[in-house]
C-alpha cells in the first residue's frame, strides 16, 4: 500500500493528547476512527498546521497509510496508522508553506505567523508577500530574509536585525524601525512613508526610488547608501550621516538636514562627498550642513537655507539657486 504525505505536530515530548510517539515508527490505530475523537490526526498541507496545533510545537513530515477521514473543509485527517518521518524546523516549515500557497493564502495566515515570528530565528527565510501589519516583531532576527512585496505597516521592528534583508516594494508604512540594523538592505521602491527610522543603521543599503516622505530619520546611518530618485520631501534628516551616500535626482522639498553649527561638533563631516547630483532640494533646509567635496551639479537648490553651510569643494555646475 502506498504511503501517504503529510503534516503533524507534537509537543516537546513528541506526545499529542497524552500519546507518546517514536519517530520513525510505525503507529497504528485499532478500532474506528474518527476525526477529532478517536485515531491519528495530521494534515494534508503545511500551513493548515498553523491552525490546528498549538503554537511553539514541534512540527513532522509524517508517512500515513491505511484508511484516512477529512473534516469539512479538508484541513485536518484523521487516519489508522502513521509514523513521524522527518522533523521540521520553523525555517522549513514555513518554507514549505511558502511552496504549497498562493500569496493570497499567506495573508489569510498572518495571525497565525506573526504570532509564533517572535520566537523564531528567521535568517534566510522566505516570506515573499506575507502580511505583518501591526505586529509586534520588537528585536527579530531577519537577516537576509526575503521579504519582497510583504505588508509590514505600523509593524514594530525596533532594534530588529535586517542585515541584507530583501524589501523589494514592501509596504513599511508608519513602521517603526528604531535602532533597527538595515546594513546593505535591499529596499528599491519600498513605501517607507511616515516610518520611524530614528538610530538605524542604513550603511549600504539600496534604497532607489523608496518612499520616504515625512519618514523620521534622526541620527540615521546612511553611510555610502543608494538614495538615487528617492522621495525624502519633509523627512527628517537631522544629525543623520550620509557620507558618500548616493541622492542622485532625490527629492528632499521641505526635508530637516539642519544641524548644530560646526563649531559645535568640530571636525563632522555628516554629508561629506554626497552625491546630490540632479536632486531636488528646492526651500530645503541646508543651514549649517557640511555639504564639502558634495556633487551638486544640476540640484535645484531655490529658497534653500545654506546659511553657515559648508560647501568648499562642492561641485554647483548647473545648479540653481
Amino acid at each position: 500500500m502506498e504511503n501517504v504525505k503529510g503534516y503533524k505536530a507534537t509537543d516537546r515530548s513528541v506526545s499529542c493528547i497524552g500519546y507518546q510517539f517514536i519517530p520513525g515508527v510505525w503507529h497504528k490505530y485499532y478500532g474506528e476512527i474518527s476525526v477529532c475523537i478517536t485515531g491519528f490526526h495530521y494534515c494534508k498541507r503545511a500551513i493548515d498546521i498553523l491552525d490546528n496545533y498549538p503554537k511553539r510545537s514541534r512540527f513532522w513530515i509524517v508517512d500515513v497509510r491505511g484508511e484516512s477521514i477529512y473534516n469539512y473543509d479538508k484541513t485536518k485527517a484523521v487516519c489508522q496508522e502513521i509514523r513521524l518521518a522527518k522533523e521540521l524546523s520553523w525555517q522549513q516549515l514555513l518554507t514549505l508553506i511558502h511552496k504549497e500557497s498562493d500569496r493570497e493564502m499567506l495573508i489569510k495566515t498572518k495571525k497565525a505567523i506573526s504570532g509564533n515570528l517572535k520566537h523564531c530565528l528567521l535568517c534566510n527565510t522566505n516570506l515573499y508577500g506575507v502580511d505583518l501589519h501591526e505586529a509586534n516583531l520588537q528585536g527579530i532576527n531577519l537577516q537576509r530574509t526575503n521579504l519582497q512585496e510583504a505588508c509590514l505597516s505600523k509593524t514594530n521592528l525596533c532594534n530588529a536585525n535586517l542585515y541584507k534583508a530583501g524589501l523589494y516594494m514592501a509596504d513599511l508604512y508608519k513602521a517603526n524601525l528604531s535602532n533597527a540594523n538595515l546594513q546593505e538592505g535591499y529596499m528599491v521602491r519600498a513605501n517607507l512613508q511616515s516610518a520611524c527610522l530614528q538610530h538605524a543603521n542604513l550603511q549600504e543599503a539600496c534604497l532607489k526610488r523608496a518612499i520616504l516622505y515625512k519618514a523620521s530619520m534622526y541620527n540615521v546611518n546612511l553611510y555610502n547608501a543608494d538614495l538615487r530618485m528617492a522621495d525624502l520631501r519633509k523627512a527628517d534628516l537631522r544629525w543623520a550621516s550620509m557620507c558618500g551616500a548616493n541622492l542622485y535626482k532625490a527629492d528632499l522639498r521641505d526635508a530637516q538636514l539642519c544641524l548644530a553649527p560646526m563649531e559645535i561638533i568640530p571636525g563632522s563631516l555628516p554629508t561629506r562627498d554626497v552625491n546630490l547630483f540632479g536632486a531636488n532640494l528646492r526651500e530645503a533646509n541646508l543651514r549649517g550642513v557640511n555639504l564639502s567635496h558634495t556633487d551638486l551639479r544640476e540640484a535645484d537648490l531655490r529658497g534653500a537655507d545654506l546659511r553657515d553651510a559648508y560647501l568648499q569643494g562642492a561641485t554647483t555646475e548647473g545648479a540653481l539657486f
